[in-house]
């Protein structure tokens, strides 16, 4: 409740200014660019990748904007958002009225947000908005590791739109279950410790005793 709290806060400071200033850069990027990257850059090999992705998209029928946000830095005068992706891409697709792409209706373009906590979408059917929000990134993931997921998410996007792209992008890994077993480890490792420890005092305290 109390998170929600805060979100709702966030989400009331943060229009006004965004709205007046136009002040997270991906809103600027993206009325004229098919993709916005994080400052952070990730390399070149992967952003072109991602881009020919785009394009076979655009080919296919498939036309989107995807804005990968890989710190609150990317977030521009909305830095609460971060982490948030479902309010930012909401946020973002009110931002883009009228992008500049052929064939397609202003702000009716599908719009990808992914980052650390997740996909977001922007115009498209509820049923493919909720697949791939079930796609999950890992918390840690690098601005390389962001757009490897943009892609898969736009090679996801398509299929269930029903415009496949041949795939060149594989699914995210996430820590799903294994990201307790280093915790798990270690604790059974202290536990193994101190009951030596507790064996050793014990042993020692019976020879002092005879």
């Amino acid at each position: 409740m109390v998170r929600a709290i805060c979100l709702v806060v966030a989400l009331v400071l943060a229009l006004p200014v965004a709205a007046q200033a136009n002040g997270d850069p991906a809103s600027d990027v993206l009325l004229t660019d098919t993709l916005f990257v994080p400052y952070q850059a990730p390399s070149r090999e992967q952003v072109d990748k991602l881009r020919g992705v785009i394009d076979k998209a655009r080919e296919a029928g498939q036309p989107v904007r995807v804005a990968i946000i890989h710190s609150p830095r990317d977030l521009g005068a909305v830095p609460a958002l971060f982490g948030h992706p479902r309010e930012y891409a909401e946020l973002l697709r009110g931002e883009l009225v009228n992008p500049v792409e052929p064939g397609a209706r202003g702000s009716r373009v599908p719009l990808l947000v992914v980052m650390a906590a997740g996909f977001a979408t922007g115009n498209v059917p509820p049923e493919v908005d909720r697949k791939l929000r079930g796609i999950e990134v890992s918390s840690d993931a690098s601005p390389d590791d962001l757009v490897a997921a943009a892609g898969y998410g736009l090679q996801e996007l398509a299929k269930a739109n029903g415009k496949p792209i041949p795939a060149t992008f594989s699914k995210p890994e996430a820590e799903g279950g294994g990201g307790a077993l280093p915790v798990i480890l270690i604790v059974v490792a202290l536990a193994a410790v101190l009951t030596v420890l507790i064996v050793i005092r014990v042993r020692g305290q019976a020879e002092t005793d005879t």
